[in-house]
């Protein structure tokens, strides 16, 4: 062999070598990621079409699928099969109601109170369902009104903001006929800032856009169905940077400003314009401003967190609001209830900043069912 042959034989030797210490150390960093990062963190979930995006919230994640709502998968697309009558939009939302959905539809003698909200309305953080707030407060109401005719039928979803809200109300809520609507929110809105996102949006729009929008995201997010090391780099890249814009905004005057107004003005706008609906359906609907730990600690006496600190949106925000709904003028048949006092002296009560244990399940229970009670002349219908 020439010289020229051996030095091109060698140079493919060490060619060949690098490609398969590079395929050597990936797979030991796939292994390692696989131990390391469980999948559950790293596996984001698209939420139901018209409710927006979010993680933790997809429709099989909550009795429903595209096949439920009678699409068949094909090739590059999902098809309608045709093989059923509609009889109208609130059709497609049956899958927020979970064990409810047979409880949803009006019947004669039988009163349904719907709850509308994110993850607290929902539930989280309770042992099992029947230790969720929403039916504990349809086990009292039965008991104090002597009825088992009362229902509380869950209409939330995990992540969700005033704007999907109003969105479940209009398409899937309000064709139900509901005797009540109870709303409970307001921390979904004011952590818009944990995700980049612009106030009054699903909270991981910026992610949504970038799926469709970033090559490199793409990229990444296809691999990521097969690797763990991928979703982990992925996944790091996408919190490294929310960081970095959770950073920007708080040490910016002029942001936080904006953050802060904007803020304000969607969620007042939202439950404003749900309350001028409910007054035009005549349903009578509760809206509670929800507690969360940062405030709770704040009213027990803790100091005041810095402006650069994000607990600065939880509690500087949080308390503007509670003036601002205070001072609202209300349409008939909407009223308001500040539940964010209803932790004081329980913080135990707390599993994270926000979602409560199975006594603050109760203590948010014994709370609506207080002011249901109060306004039943303007709900309950006796059978």
């Amino acid at each position: 062999m020439s010289k020229r042959g051996k030095t091109r034989s060698r140079r493919t030797e060490y060619l060949l070598a690098a490609v398969i210490s590079v395929a050597v150390a990936l797979f030991v960093l796939e292994i390692y990621s696989r131990k390391t990062f469980p999948d559950g963190l790293h596996v984001e979930r698209w939420q139901e079409p018209y409710l927006g995006t979010g993680e933790e919230t997809r429709m099989s994640a909550t009795g429903g699928s595209p096949e439920s709502q009678g699409y068949d998968r094909r090739l590059f697309q999902y098809t309608y099969r045709y093989d059923r009558d509609l009889t109208g939009m609130a059709d497609r939302g049956t899958f927020l109601f979970r064990s409810r959905t047979q409880a949803a539809p009006p019947r004669p003698g039988v009163t349904r109170i719907f709850v509308l909200g994110g993850s607290v309305a929902w539930g989280a953080g309770a042992s099992s369902e029947s230790a969720m707030w929403w039916a504990v407060l349809e086990r009292e109401l039965r008991e104090k009104l002597g009825d088992p005719g009362i229902f509380v039928i869950p209409a939330a979803a995990t992540g969700q903001v005033t704007t999907q809200e109003r969105l479940t109300a209009e398409l899937f809520v309000f064709p139900l006929k509901p005797d009540a609507i109870v709303t409970i929110d307001g921390f979904n809105d004011l952590t818009s800032l944990w995700y980049g996102a612009r106030p009054g949006d699903p909270f991981n729009q910026g992610i949504s856009y970038a799926r469709f929008e970033s090559l490199g995201f793409h990229v990444f997010h296809v691999l990521g169905r097969w690797s763990s090391l991928a979703r982990s780099l992925l996944w790091d890249a996408v919190h490294s940077e929310l960081a970095r814009n959770q950073k920007r905004v708080l040490e910016d005057p002029v942001a936080r400003g904006h953050l802060t107004a904007s803020t304000k003005a969607v969620f007042t706008d939202n439950v404003s314009r749900l309350a001028s609906r409910c007054s035009q359906e005549r349903v009578f609907c509760l809206f509670g401003l929800q507690p969360n730990l940062a405030l709770t600690r704040l009213y027990m006496g803790d100091s005041e967190p810095p402006v650069t600190n994000i607990n600065w949106m939880l509690t500087h925000v949080a308390r503007e609001l509670q003036g601002d709904l205070a001072t609202t003028r209300w349409p008939e048949k909407a009223h308001p209830l500040d539940v964010t006092h209803l932790m004081d002296g329980r913080v135990g009560d707390y599993l994270d900043p926000v979602h409560l244990d199975d006594a603050g399940q109760r203590a948010m229970a014994s709370a609506f069912a207080d002011a249901l009670l109060s306004e039943r002349g303007k709900w309950y219908r006796r059978r």
